[in-house]
């Protein structure tokens, strides 16, 4: 394989879609982002934990076009998000890293034929 081929493949994969989500129940469904790399440190090098993680939510949360929900630079928006209880962070951080595949049909869509045990399914 040739480096233009390299490239290809790998420019194929750049800006992912947004994709469906219904991991928050207690949002309903909405949409997200997948990470990437241009998003990486994206709240600035001299901010809390607290605001990168906020910021992290404004890169990912979005409508079915890819449009953010959230504007970061916005002071209204980023009090929203850093309101946001603990529990529902982490549904969304598993759901933006696709940690929440339970079901078979999510293990296939994402291109895993084997999904992760349940407790009900080990023996």
């Amino acid at each position: 394989m040739n480096k233009a081929d390299i490239k290809a493949r790998i420019a194929a994969t750049a800006h992912p879609k947004p994709r469906l989500c219904k991991d928050v129940p207690e949002w309903g469904e909405f949409y997200i982002r997948p990470a990437v790399v241009g998003d990486i440190d994206d709240a600035g090098p001299d901010v809390d934990q607290r605001t990168r993680v906020a910021t992290g939510v404004a890169n990912s949360v979005c409508d079915e076009n890819g449009e953010l929900v959230f504007d970061r630079k916005n002071a209204d928006d980023m009090a929203v998000l850093l309101g946001l209880p603990n529990s529902l962070i982490a549904k969304l951080s598993r759901a933006i890293d696709g940690s929440t595949v339970n079901t078979t049909e999510k293990a296939q869509e994402l291109g895993n034929d084997s999904p992760p045990e349940t407790a009900s399914s080990s023996t």
